[in-house]
């Protein structure tokens, strides 16, 4: 087994916004310390409010422009030319705890090899 990176993101989103499908939810987030080839076997979400809305994660092994909280996603055919996939959460991916406050993802097996092309 080789190394294992467990990298850390906390979007920032508007709590007073409406967000639509294809917004971004939070502006462009990047991994630090992450080695420059491996395998993305996991992924896990924590929801602090409990909404339990579906999103999607794209990955891209260079940077991109990115696009501004709760705007329309769009990006160009050359930075999806760098997008080395997407991990999908849907609402049953989801547990709630408690009274319902939070709740939280865990996808394991995702299996999504990257490579920085350094």
């Amino acid at each position: 087994m080789g190394v294992i990176w467990t990298p850390f993101v906390a979007p920032v989103i508007s709590a007073a916004s409406v967000y639509a499908a294809k917004d971004a939810l939070g502006a462009k987030n990047a991994f630090t310390n992450v080695g420059q080839k491996g395998v993305i076997m996991s992924l896990i979400v924590i929801d602090r409010d409990s909404e339990e809305d579906p999103f999607d994660i794209l990955l891209f092994h260079t940077d991109i422009a990115g696009t501004a909280d709760n705007a329309v996603f769009a990006p160009s055919d050359a930075e999806l030319a760098n997008c080395i996939g997407h991990i999908s959460v849907v609402a049953n991916d989801y547990i709630q705890f408690g009274t319902a406050v939070n709740s939280m993802v865990t996808l394991d097996n995702i299996g999504l090899p990257f490579d920085s092309f350094n």
